[in-house]
């Protein structure tokens, strides 16, 4: 039975029930016992729930971990669907090494919108793709101190790596036959320097959308 109250991830699988998957929903559950985590069989029998409980998903955050052989039936429904109604989630395809690789040569892999989580052969990684928090909005004080402390060590610990670098680094030198090889990686590097945002950037902006929109901060995560 579907408690309302907690978070949704829907596992979609034709193999939903197999003693290989068995033994990974027990995982997931154990895992992620704040949220429940509904099987389904088919594209057609996820939508089918979601229309018929949709008020447990309007405008509400929910999980998708869908199998490598349905993901791109799943995601183009997802699009059709988004047109009809409120609905907004996280996907993750998780499936074989040999599926992993075939996703990953597919145009939705690199869509932050429809495939944020990406692709995976690991039942942890898709935990703790689950559990991981990107806007600190949604912590309460002890976990935001938590978070806090975590991500100072990780600064700490990339300025350490960086100085080692910096300590180590030597001059390369590449033989080029003309001025035109040199200008593709001038020109891309230009470009991802323009387009890339600095991360106290992107925060300020999702900290604003929270304080506009405080009834949809729902909607910023993931970002």
């Amino acid at each position: 039975m579907e408690n309302p109250k907690k978070k949704k991830v829907i596992w979609i699988d034709h193999n939903i029930d197999n003693d290989e998957n068995k033994y990974t929903y027990e995982e997931f559950t154990n895992s992620l016992p704040e949220f429940d985590i509904i099987k389904c069989k088919s594209v057609k029998e996820t939508f089918d729930f979601i229309e018929k409980n949709y008020e447990d998903f309007k405008f509400k955050l929910f999980y998708v971990i869908v199998s490598g052989t349905l993901s791109e039936e799943f995601f183009n429904e997802y699009v059709k669907k988004t047109l009809e109604i409120h609905i907004l989630c996280a996907t993750i395809i998780y499936c074989s090494e040999k599926h992993r690789k075939m996703n990953e040569f597919k145009p939705f892999y690199l869509d932050n919108f429809l495939n944020p989580g990406k692709v995976t052969d690991s039942s942890f990684f898709v935990i703790e793709y689950i559990k991981s928090i990107e806007c600190k909005y949604y912590l309460d004080s002890n976990e935001l101190n938590i978070k806090q402390k975590k991500d100072k060590e990780e600064e700490e610990n990339k300025e350490k790596a960086k100085n080692k670098n910096d300590n180590e680094f030597a001059a390369e030198f590449t033989y080029v036959n003309d001025l035109g090889t040199m200008a593709y990686p001038i020109i891309i590097s230009k470009y991802i320097n323009c387009t890339l945002i600095e991360k106290e950037e992107f925060g300020a902006l999702q900290e604003e959308y929270v304080k506009a929109f405080p009834k949809l901060k729902h909607l910023f995560k993931p970002s």
